[in-house]
């Protein structure tokens, strides 16, 4: 991968200034650059969209033709698979109404035009609905009747609040264009609220009768509940944040936050209402804070001046350093991404105690890795395989974690001394 390559495309994609002068720059990368780049540019989720401003700016020759090929062809992918997905959609939306279901969608489709100008730009690999608790049981059991089955959470991975259910066995190795390919399984994951996540040992106080003010949404013919549009921005940046402390979070879901941003800039009127339903949560606050202004730092969003990171409190002076330190460079890291986080991760947790439990159980996981490969087939071969990806699986986890914890110690204490914390 090559670093330059990726803040130039970065670059390019500003939603608020010109971008002839960073396209023009994509042209001073050779070939060899961008084909070192491609995986990371699928990873990041920015390839279609990096295709749709060039060839809408009329510079389509800033690329590589084979590049230019290549990402057509990704598109060509794509477009199929959103045909296959729409059809899954509708179906399991009937479906959940039919059995009287309360429920509204989230992200996927629902961020079409406000987030996204055209769905099929955006990779989407998952079907994500907020249920209400009481009609869990029922949500269940459409997805079963349709096929799919409950996936068992893996330790220390998944959050407690949300099941998953996919529709086949993983383990399918795919790369390049196939990450576009309409034959990925899909999933789909059930939340019971906006933010799940007790392992990170951050609480939240979040608006209520989120369900109750949902709203319905068009795309395509499809009607659908979303919703409103505050809970949607707030679900959007908590969703940011917990893969911020998760040490990856796609570039592209900082893009998608940009270009709402830059769409709502003016609206006075749904700031307002916005800021309402953060502020009484100084936890909350900082948090949409800190993802509209990673937004900001890579993609250019307008920050709303009430949302910027202005120096109040300590924790928001910390926030900002961060940002302005570590913010691009974290962002572009490749997947499984920087525990550079942590330092982040650090000023949510007030109790010394907890946060030494956190961060023991963030550095060093000993718990049993994630199940990422089955057999796809009841034979000796189809079963070596999938063991032989499980350990390679395990092996990598393991010098993750462990370039993770000494990246993060090296850090630590000039961080330290940057924020006026002790160690």
């Amino acid at each position: 991968m090559n670093r330059n390559l990726a803040l130039a495309i970065v670059r390019s994609l500003s939603v608020t200034v010109s971008l002839a002068g960073h396209l023009e720059h994509l042209k001073t990368f050779s070939s060899r650059d961008w084909e070192s780049t491609l995986s990371w540019l699928d990873d990041s989720g920015l390839a279609l969209y990096l295709l749709d401003v060039v060839e809408r700016a009329g510079g389509a020759d800033e690329l590589p033709a084979r590049v230019r090929a290549a990402l057509r062809t990704r598109l060509d992918f794509n477009r199929q698979r959103l045909a296959h997905m729409k059809r899954e959609f509708d179906s399991l939306g009937r479906a959940f109404q039919r059995a009287g279901v309360d429920y509204a969608v989230l992200k996927g489709f629902s961020l079409v035009l406000a987030y996204v100008p055209d769905a099929c730009l955006r990779s989407q690999y998952d079907y994500d609905f907020l249920v209400d608790p009481r009609s869990l049981e029922t949500a269940k059991q459409v997805l079963t009747t349709a096929g799919l089955c409950e996936k068992s959470q893996s330790p220390g991975l998944d959050p407690q609040g949300v099941t998953s259910f996919v529709g086949e066995p993983l383990g399918c190795s795919f790369s390049g264009e196939e990450w576009y390919s309409w034959r990925i399984p899909r999933r789909v994951e059930l939340h019971l609220d906006l933010w799940e996540y007790d392992r990170d040992g951050i609480r939240l106080a979040l608006p209520e009768g989120v369900l109750q003010r949902k709203r319905s949404a068009s795309w395509e013919g499809l009607w659908f509940p979303v919703l409103a549009d505050e809970d949607a921005l707030l679900f959007q940046c908590l969703h940011a944040f917990h893969h911020i402390l998760d040490y990856w979070c796609r570039p592209s879901c900082f893009l998608e936050i940009a270009q709402f941003l830059a769409g709502r800039a003016l609206d006075r009127s749904f700031w307002h209402s916005f800021r309402s339903r953060v502020s009484r949560d100084p936890n909350l606050s900082d948090i949409t804070s800190l993802v509209f202004c990673l937004a900001s730092e890579l993609f250019g969003a307008p920050v709303p001046t009430e949302f910027d990171l202005g120096g109040a409190t300590h924790r928001s002076r910390a926030l900002d350093r961060w940002v302005r330190l570590y913010g691009i460079g974290w962002s572009l890291t490749r997947f499984p991404g920087s525990k550079l986080s942590l330092l982040l991760h650090r000023e949510f947790v007030e109790d010394p105690a907890l946060w030494r439990q956190v961060r023991r159980s963030r550095l060093l996981p000993f718990h049993r890795p994630a199940r990422v490969a089955e057999p796809r087939q009841s034979n000796l071969s189809s079963n070596w395989k999938a063991v032989w990806q499980q350990w390679r699986f395990a092996v990598a986890r393991f010098r993750c974690h462990l370039l993770g914890l000494t990246t993060y110690a090296w850090h630590l204490r000039g961080w330290n001394r940057r924020i006026g914390r002790g160690s």
